[in-house]
């Protein structure tokens, strides 16, 4: 199976209100946790802290998954967004984006109420207007992922 992917690229000038975290993370999709992401409109969410461990996932955490649409070339289109909610990071304030049960690809912040669409790219539906922070996402092979901010 070939896969191809998306990486989302922002304006060099725009600053994301989610804090800079270095950090290079692979995950493989024959393993339980990560497998519904072979299904378009899945998306799966890490902790901050990656379990049995002290490195840090993004600021925090990520939301990982297949967006529902294709790209232009009808290419397979895959996601890795920090799980850090825009408007409440503004705030200095972390709070963790959960996925909603039965919204194929939709995430809410349980502290400002914003819903994001991860189907397309974290676009903000409430108070925030701010897209959620992508991060790199490349397929190593047909099963494994490398996802990473410098």
């Amino acid at each position: 199976m070939l896969v191809f992917f998306i990486c989302n690229a922002c304006n060099d000038n725009f600053t994301s209100s989610i804090p800079n975290v270095s950090f290079s993370f692979t995950i493989d999709t024959r393993q339980a946790r990560y497998s519904s992401i072979t299904i378009a409109g899945h998306f799966v969410t890490t902790e901050r802290i990656e379990a049995g461990s002290t490195r840090q996932l993004g600021y925090g955490g990520l939301i990982i998954g297949q967006s529902l649409y294709p790209d232009f070339d009808n290419r397979i289109v895959y996601y890795a967004f920090d799980r850090a909610c825009p408007v409440e990071a503004a705030e200095f304030k972390l709070e963790q984006l959960e996925l909603v049960e039965g919204g194929v690809g939709k995430a809410v912040c349980n502290g400002c109420d914003t819903e994001y669409d991860l189907n397309n790219a974290g676009a903000p539906r409430g108070v925030g207007i701010e897209y959620l922070k992508t991060y790199s996402i490349s397929a190593i092979d047909s099963y494994s992922f490398l996802i990473q901010n410098r």
